[in-house]
């Protein structure tokens, strides 16, 4: 069986304002969080080898930054088959997600009683949202046109509602640069999608450039470790140079996008007020780059210099 995705389904919004005391103004707000769900493997001598399991998947992806763990097939749910993870094996769990980049903020559709270990263990909170997917609950994740592999854990793209947020941490040792460049993937070539991609597709073009002819529709995604093009109109979600590429673009011709990402850097561009975009105009050829840790957007228009 090849490793799949599941699309959770998520409504933009605008941070809305609670509260200011002494400067320090409290926000709502969402935001796209990777999920990572754990299968259920075999435990070894009694606990479950999460550094192996972690290192198995890690060789299919391209992320880095803040997570949110799915943990409903190693809860409870009054089966007296089902052994819940352990404290020490979600101690090991977070360890290895670190050891490879990944910040776990957060644990969601565990029961009563692994909510409260995370939290006393690591003080882990849990997180709630909402999970619609496709028809028959998996939409096949492809790269140079071969599905992954199955993995213990499948990636999951969720849009989660959490009160505050931690910022995963910045490197500041010597070999800062040298530690990037070498976690940085090799783009090599180019992925080509001849048609629109439809609503609720996810389209990922690994180790690659991605070109898009047709349109990424609304609640679509289009995934690259390098560049996006999109010569149609874009107003699903973009997020170019995943695996920490912070050189990559995103292009399109007509531009109203519901996500943009580059390396780990996103907006909702909804949530933008037209001041903090910059030159974008929607419906219109734009490129959009990071630079100095900021989006920036740039639209073409007659008579615009």
């Amino acid at each position: 069986m090849a490793g799949s995705h599941v699309i959770r389904k998520f409504q933009l919004q605008k941070p809305l304002a609670v509260s200011v005391v002494s400067g320090l103004q409290v926000l709502g707000g969402a935001y796209l969080i990777p999920t990572l769900k754990l299968h259920a493997p075999v435990r070894v001598n009694g606990e479950y080898d999460m550094a192996s399991i972690v290192a198995h998947a890690r060789a299919n992806w391209n992320l880095r930054g803040p997570v949110v763990l799915d943990l409903s097939n190693v809860s409870s749910n009054g089966s007296p088959h089902v052994s819940p993870v352990k404290a020490s094996e979600f101690r090991s769990l977070v360890r290895s997600l670190k050891d490879a980049n990944l910040i776990p903020i957060g644990i969601t559709n565990a029961s009563e009683d692994v909510k409260n270990m995370a939290w006393r263990t690591l003080q882990v909170p849990s997180v709630i949202g909402s999970d619609i997917s496709d028809n028959d609950g998996r939409i096949n994740f492809v790269s140079n046109g071969v599905p992954e592999a199955e993995d213990h854990f499948v990636l999951e793209e969720s849009y989660t509602k959490i009160e505050d947020t931690t910022e995963s941490s910045s490197v500041t040792s010597d070999h800062s640069n040298e530690t990037i460049e070498s976690t940085r993937p090799q783009i090599s070539g180019m992925k080509i999608v001849e048609s629109s991609v439809r609503t609720g597709q996810q389209i990922y073009a690994k180790g690659q450039n991605l070109i898009v002819l047709g349109s990424v529709n609304s609640g679509a995604e289009v995934l690259a470790d390098g560049d996006i093009h999109v010569y149609g109109v874009l107003k699903g979600r973009a997020l170019a140079g995943i695996g920490g590429n912070t050189e990559a673009k995103v292009f399109a011709q007509k531009f109203d996008a519901e996500l943009i990402s580059i390396a780990d850097t996103f907006t909702t561009c909804d949530a933008l007020e037209a001041r903090e975009r910059g030159d974008v105009v929607d419906d219109r050829p734009t490129v959009v780059w990071l630079e100095d840790g900021v989006l920036q957007f740039k639209s073409v228009v007659p008579g615009r210099p």
